[in-house]
């Protein structure tokens, strides 16, 4: 039996119906001055690091030639694994962040796209545990009691 990966976050662009997962660049602050160049809609070019000592899943990230950072461990095993078979995996810059005067290191957020043809589905089993769950929940008195938004969970089957 083949392993599943769940991808609560996955989002459907309306131009070209292509899924992707919304995430950040991790390890960014070591690379700011490269950093510092991207800009939105940058395309980005993404490269295994399986010798990576930190972790065997490691994929770096590419701006302009430069290295900026890696994709978060969430999120790039399941990459990780397409990219190890010889799919070509998209990715480019939704938005820089840029540091405020107590923080003034710059943020990347980027979009990473799923490989043509990659069977996706919503597993409705997680959408409806995740509203019972919501449901039959008893806040805290401590918390602030807000209502959850239903999440869509999208289901690689390979």
């Amino acid at each position: 039996m083949s392993k599943r990966y769940y991808f609560p976050n996955v989002r459907q662009r309306i131009d070209d119906g292509r899924y992707f997962v919304p995430t950040r660049v991790a390890g960014v602050s070591h690379y700011q001055d490269a950093a510092s160049h991207c800009y939105e809609s940058q395309p980005l070019v993404l490269v295994r690091e399986p010798e990576n000592i930190y972790d065997s899943n490691a994929i770096m990230v590419f701006a302009g030639g430069s290295h900026i950072g890696y994709i978060p461990r969430k999120d790039n095993e399941w990459f990780a694994l397409q990219m190890d078979e010889g799919h070509i995996i998209d990715a480019d810059v939704y938005k820089v962040v840029l540091g405020d005067g107590y923080n003034s290191t710059i943020g990347v957020r980027i979009n990473v796209y799923f490989p043509e043809g990659a069977r996706l589905e919503i597993h409705e089993e997680n959408l409806e545990r995740y509203q019972n769950r919501s449901r039959h929940t008893k806040p805290s008195s401590r918390t602030k009691k807000t209502r959850k938004r239903p999440v869509k969970y999208y289901r690689y089957r390979g």
